[in-house]
């Protein structure tokens, strides 16, 4: 779902930056974050997916490689990141410029990845490797950011506390 509403959103849009809004970097990040190992099994599915049903360029051995290491990668740097900043497992004691911090280092790492899975697997020239980086972190951080402000916006104003309230308070006949 996150895709067709990046999708749609860069048909606005013309050139390069036309995917600068990349919603499933940020449903990668809370998955992991929230769900940890299960999380990255996972994205890392859910990425295969996109790969054989969405984006056929890739061959199924490619597409699962690709997918694997994404998500194993991204799930080492979430965890490590955790762990050097003490953050609880509750994440009880993360804050808005550890999600900041997160945000930039899993689209820095994701994108110098991803990028590099690319030229292995002659999908992307060398010369245009830094190009593509460039892109997918603006593309990731955006993705991060919007979708992290949309969940705090959300959960500050009560409204996923009231749709609950309204739903376990209903009764079913």
């Amino acid at each position: 779902m996150a895709l067709v509403v990046s999708n749609m959103f860069s048909a606005v849009l013309d050139g390069d930056l036309s995917f600068i809004l990349y919603l499933p970097a940020g449903i990668k990040l809370l998955s992991i974050l929230v769900f940890q190992w299960r999380g990255a099994i996972g994205i890392a599915l859910a990425i295969f997916a996109r790969f054989v049903f969405y984006d056929q360029n890739y061959t199924v051995l490619q597409s699962l490689l690709m997918a694997s290491i994404n998500a194993g990668v991204s799930f080492l740097v979430i965890y490590s990141y955790l762990k050097i900043f003490n953050i609880s497992s509750s994440l009880g004691n993360l804050n808005l410029w550890h999600i900041v911090g997160l945000s930039a280092v899993c689209s820095i790492t994701n994108a110098l990845l991803f990028s590099w899975l690319l030229f292995i697997f002659r999908h992307l020239a060398f010369e245009h490797y830094w190009h593509k980086v460039f892109l997918i972190v603006i593309n990731n951080f955006t993705g991060n950011a919007v979708l992290v402000w949309l969940l705090t916006y959300t959960a500050r104003r009560g409204y996923v506390q009231t749709y609950l309230r309204k739903w376990i308070q209903t009764p079913t006949n």
